[in-house]
């Protein structure tokens, strides 16, 4: 009896060892990003930089622990890319709406949609969801936004 009592203490105490080392993981991956050079950004993305962002250039790079690319760029443009080099949020932070070219990569019935019901309001924010895409429009000077899908 003194055994499976042990056995069972044993197996409980290495349970909650095991779960203290999952969370610690998750906690490090959460907060996890390696600052790197602009020069280790992949070819793929400063291409991307160089088509549609006017060769800008980067101010800050940084791969976050998702495999997400960070990117800054001197004009105040902020770019998240998949580690495959597919774009999913583009944001300006500098009250600077994004430019003609950024919103051509929108499919053509979203920026219809923008011109017919948004015409002459900035657009401020992109991203790529599940759902489709969300395009933040800047709708006062106070920076109300509004999401479109």
């Amino acid at each position: 009896m003194k055994k499976w009592i042990v056995c069972l203490l044993a197996i409980v105490v290495s349970g909650f060892t095991v779960f203290a080392q999952d969370g610690k993981k998750e906690h490090k991956g959460k907060d996890y990003d390696q600052v790197i050079a602009s020069d280790q950004v992949p070819p793929i993305i400063q291409n991307f930089i160089q088509d549609y962002l006017q060769g800008q250039p980067i101010i800050k790079a940084k791969l976050q622990s998702n495999n997400v690319y960070e990117i800054k760029l001197a004009d105040g443009i902020e770019v998240k890319f998949h580690s495959d080099g597919e774009w999913h949020h583009i944001e300006s932070d500098n009250n600077k709406p994004l430019s003609k070219v950024v919103l051509g990569l929108l499919p053509t019935d979203i920026l219809n949609y923008l011109n017919a019901n948004y015409k002459g309001i900035a657009v401020s924010e992109i991203s790529k969801c599940t759902q489709g895409y969300e395009v933040e429009v800047e709708t006062s000077p106070k920076r109300d936004r509004k999401s479109v899908v």
